[in-house]
């Protein structure tokens, strides 16, 4: 009998019996294991660890960090973005059947012998599968706790995702739960605003995006860090510069959050901007995102001088860059906004496309014709199938009347996005 083809809420044996017999462990690495989900067995250890990967994960978040623990992996990955609401093939089709899935792994352990890790998208199914679980420990890095098709770092259509309110689990959970956060990341601030148990340990980690995992990682705390969880051992983190405060007073963020991602009245939510730089003037993330209201109302030298107050404070941050990128760009200093956006590459953990595209846009406007195309061609690495991309090479083509690869790109780009007009126009 295969696990998937077994009942999946048969708790009737409560030992390695059941498990070993379920996944017939001596062909277990031909039948089981996959690119979405990987079972590392150690029948010497009763310690469990599963690891949630984030939405643009390609291989196994944590595999190698973790790889040399003496105790029990599970690594899983989903690459639909689905919130783990989807299909992980040969495991589940819903989050309800993972759930269950993961529990039959899950009762052969003690729960305090169990941790739950993830990173931002995976930080979300570790909080909701652990606390539905009862498991002992949870690491959660950027956790998405409201789903939210506006906010960024969700997903795109929020319609399908049955759990899109994480604060009622949490707060009633007897799990011990870490939570880490980027205090450069203000959605991330927002997510951990209604937290209230003892048992849950929020770090804001000053000066850090969303991928607060790369940074702990970076510094070299993170693998230690995670092996005393595991193993139930006292560890002290001692990470400087970390707020304990929810920066929500008067409900400051809160409303901010609505008015800039939700409904949009940029002019209403810098004036609350405003109210949050008065009572912390250090937070950069106040700052950048003040400056991000005056670029999207046009006044893009008013958006430079917030957004260079934001840099003062924390200069090694993609997306302030990148909107001071875009700043310099609309007034046309061009050399400028080549400067910015080369910085938010730089800084970029994820590599996104549109930074590549600005970049080559602003070496174009300065004809240096040769190195937009390098630019471009490079993020096609990233992302092959990106239409933009495509439509950014033709044009430079055109410029240098190359017809034939102007041509060929065009077609590339309506190949990927067939009712673009802009791109009909052009050919």
């Amino acid at each position: 009998m295969t696990l998937n083809s077994m009942e999946l809420d048969n708790t009737a044996k409560d030992s390695w019996e059941i498990l070993t017999e379920t996944l017939e462990f001596k062909n277990f690495n031909s039948n089981l294991n996959s690119n979405y989900f990987h079972f590392s067995q150690n029948k010497n250890s009763d310690k469990l660890i599963v690891i949630f990967s984030g939405a643009n994960a390609k291989n196994f978040t944590g595999y190698k960090l973790v790889e040399e623990f003496n105790c029990n992996k599970i690594f899983l990955r989903e690459t639909n973005k689905s919130w783990y609401h989807g299909k992980i093939e040969n495991v589940s089709n819903s989050i309800d059947q993972l759930i269950k899935y993961l529990k039959i792994y899950t009762n052969q352990f003690q729960k305090e012998n169990i941790t739950f890790i993830g990173s931002s998208m995976g930080a979300y199914a570790a909080l909701l599968i652990g606390i539905k679980l009862h498991v002992g420990k949870i690491i959660a890095f950027g956790p998405q706790i409201y789903i939210n098709q506006n906010f960024p770092n969700n997903p795109k259509d929020h319609s399908y995702i049955k759990y899109k309110n994480l604060v009622p689990l949490i707060n009633k959970s007897k799990s011990n739960i870490d939570i880490f956060i980027g205090v450069n990341e203000l959605i991330d601030l927002y997510h951990v605003k209604d937290i209230t148990k003892k048992n849950i340990h929020i770090y804001k980690i000053f000066g850090q995006p969303h991928n607060v995992m790369f940074f702990l990682n970076k510094v070299g705390i993170l693998q230690e860090y995670i092996l005393h969880k595991t193993f139930n051992k006292d560890y002290s983190l001692n990470i400087t510069n970390n707020f304990y405060t929810n920066f929500n007073e008067e409900s400051y963020l809160e409303k901010a959050i609505d008015m800039f991602f939700i409904q949009k009245k940029y002019k209403n939510a810098q004036d609350i901007f405003d109210n949050l730089i008065k009572q912390y003037p250090t937070i950069n993330t106040f700052w950048k995102y003040r400056g991000i209201c005056s670029y999207f109302q046009k006044n893009h030298s008013e958006a430079i001088i917030f957004l260079k107050q934001a840099e003062l404070i924390v200069f090694r941050d993609d997306e302030l860059h990148y909107y001071l990128g875009l700043c310099f760009l609309n007034l046309k200093e061009y050399a400028f906004a080549i400067s910015e956006f080369k910085f938010a590459l730089e800084f970029a953990i994820d590599k996104k496309i549109t930074y590549f595209i600005k970049l080559a846009i602003s070496l174009r406007e300065t004809k240096e014709y040769e190195e937009a195309i390098k630019v471009l061609k490079q993020s096609l690495k990233f992302d092959s199938k990106n239409y933009g991309t495509y439509y950014q090479l033709a044009k430079i083509y055109k410029k240098l009347e190359n017809h034939d690869l102007a041509i060929k790109n065009f077609e590339m780009a309506k190949k990927l996005n067939p009712t673009k007009k802009l791109i009909i126009t052009e050919l």
